[in-house]
């Protein structure tokens, strides 16, 4: 579905005559919804990281404590994916400021890397040898596709531009918004959206579940393993 049939879904929905266009249109109601529909996106891409919206960041370290090398779409690290690839170890962070004004301040020699992200750069300590590869994964903030899936966009500027998250979650949420923008009962439309979007979630990049009697190696008690996050079901 694209930007076009997700507004149109919605009127049939609730009765509004459905547009032939959204960006070009000039009618009050279809603007809004088009405005819910960015609203939505962002909404839901904040709520969860999608594995539709993972990405991946390599580099070749420069000898220097910044490393310019956050995307233009980066929004937020995904934990536990800094790693130093040359010495294949991971890299502690992201530091607190506390914590890296209390390690600048030591002056014990720092051995593993360390990293805090400031004014859009990432801050390393100890400074990385030149030439080590370095690499980790993000959540971005481009949600939406132009109609070629090629170009990633921050917000709908073509009718053709399609959500990279589930279309019928996007449908359900600019639904229960204008329900809602219009002084309306929303808490149905609201409760459907809501349980889908913890539906899609749970299943969302095939997550892992608690297998409580897994074997540690061939002799030994079983041992619990448990999940790193995302104890969603």
């Amino acid at each position: 579905m694209s930007l076009l049939t997700i507004v149109q879904d919605v009127c049939n929905r609730v009765g509004v005559p459905p547009p032939s266009s959204v960006i070009s249109s000039a009618d009050n109601t279809v603007k809004q919804m088009q405005a819910l529909a960015d609203q939505e996106v962002k909404d839901h891409a904040r709520a969860h990281a999608w594995q539709v919206l993972q990405r991946e960041v390599t580099w070749i370290a420069t000898a220097t404590e910044e490393q310019n090398v956050i995307p233009m779409d980066f929004d937020r690290f995904i934990p536990y994916t800094m790693y130093n690839r040359t010495r294949n170890r991971i890299v502690s962070g992201p530091l607190t400021p506390k914590e890296w004004q209390d390690l600048k301040g030591r002056a014990a020699v720092i051995v593993y890397d360390a990293f805090r992200q400031r004014g859009d750069k990432l801050l390393f300590m100890p400074v990385p040898t030149a030439g080590q590869e370095y690499a980790f994964e993000y959540v971005t903030k481009y949600a939406i596709s132009d109609a070629s899936g090629n170009t990633p966009k921050l917000k709908f500027s073509a009718d053709g531009d399609v959500p990279l998250v589930d279309e019928e979650l996007t449908t359900l949420g600019v639904l229960w918004r204008w329900y809602r923008a219009k002084g309306l009962d929303y808490a149905e439309a609201f409760n459907s959206y809501e349980t889908i979007k913890r539906e899609l979630m749970s299943r969302d990049g095939g997550q892992r579940g608690a297998d409580l009697g897994q074997y540690r190696g061939f002799r030994g008690p079983r041992i619990p393993i448990f999940p790193d996050s995302d104890w969603l079901v």
